[in-house]
């Protein structure tokens, strides 16, 4: 849009606005029908093809254009359900911007989230500090280092078996060997921006700075708020911009992550973080209890029942995604071992 100097003060998910009309429809294409009774061109040739080209085909251009149209006359229908629309017709210019900025504020520039609610969602404003869930930490294998390969065979990128199993599905592949598991394209794709031969290399499962085989986190290594504001050319998504760690070296990083956004944060005059934002990470939190639950366990195995030890070693294994049974002393001791987050802040030296 800034290449022809429109300025966007804000975007709107209409699937937040379906949800609040009780609608079920969801995607662009079942709301057009739904609403406008209209098909909109879905085929996934066109999906697809190559959107980089210079100049987009016909089809192409219809497309994009329909997209476009077809969003804001969806919008319109479901304002209408909120305002009459003999009530709208005599407002001012001014006071359509104002009613339509203040019915949908909570919506705005808010990443759609397909979670089933009883009607009191209250939306939360955004944190300068990222929130980490557990809910991601993978207990073994990240990587599954399964193939793709274009029509002619040729080798395009590893990927997960979930993602294998996906194209299978659609009918846009079919599977052609079975160890290490390999797919290959009905359709050709296009590589000629590939750069390197990075995306076809199997990837270790293993913590990239201490090499910890287990409890893993990725980690970008720019992170997203700011790579929004890089040149197209750095936010393409790509596996370079991605590390493995164990949780622990995760943590450690997010410890230098507050300090690096402080500085840059300083040079470009933004208000500085909360400086207790660190204790309202979920996860933070769910650590640091583990390793209270830890102490506990092996300074009193002796004299706390059986069951509430089994308990407290269940609340451990979920936490890190394991079964518990496999939370042995040796795990528990290591988990004495970790630092809080303002200890690891106070020792750093960048």
């Amino acid at each position: 849009m800034s290449d022809y100097n429109i300025n966007v003060s804000g975007c709107i998910d209409l699937r937040y606005l379906a949800k609040e009309c009780c609608l079920e429809e969801r995607s662009l294409a079942a709301l057009a029908d739904k609403l406008l009774g209209c098909k909109l061109d879905k085929d996934w040739h066109v999906r697809a093809s190559d959107w980089e080209a210079e100049e987009l085909n016909d089809r192409q251009t219809e497309y994009a254009a329909l997209d476009a149209y077809v969003a804001v006359k969806i919008f319109e229908q479901l304002r209408n359900k909120k305002i009459s629309w003999w009530n709208w017709l005599f407002l001012s210019d001014k006071q359509k911007w104002d009613t339509v900025t203040e019915l949908y504020s909570n919506y705005k520039d808010l990443p759609y989230q397909n979670v089933r609610t009883n009607g009191n969602t209250k939306f939360k404003p955004k944190s300068n500090v990222r929130s980490y869930s557990t809910s991601t930490i993978k207990s073994t294998q990240v990587y599954d280092n399964c193939l793709m390969e274009n029509v002619d065979g040729t080798v395009m990128s590893t990927c997960s078996h979930k993602k294998v199993d996906w194209y299978i599905s659609q009918g846009l592949a079919k599977l052609v060997n079975d160890d290490p598991k390999t797919i290959r394209l009905n359709f050709p794709a296009d590589l000629k921006n590939r750069k390197d031969n990075f995306s076809v290399l199997p990837r270790e499962n293993i913590c990239t700075v201490c090499g910890r085989s287990e409890h893993f986190r990725k980690k970008s290594i720019i992170p997203k708020e700011f790579v929004r504001h890089m040149p197209t050319e750095h936010k393409s998504h790509i596996p370079h911009d991605t590390l493995l760690l164990c949780y622990w070296c995760h943590i450690k990083s997010n410890a230098f992550d507050l300090i690096i956004r402080k500085k840059i944060f300083n040079i470009c005059q933004i208000e500085e973080l909360n400086p207790n934002e660190n204790q309202k990470i979920p996860a933070y939190v769910k650590i640091m209890r583990s390793k209270s639950l830890a102490k506990t366990l092996l300074k009193s195995r002796h004299t706390i029942p059986d069951k509430i030890a089994n308990e407290l070693r269940l609340e451990i294994a979920e936490t890190y995604n394991m079964k518990p049974n496999r939370v042995f002393d040796t795990f528990l001791e290591s988990l004495l071992t970790i630092k809080s987050l303002k200890s690891v802040l106070d020792n750093l030296i960048i």
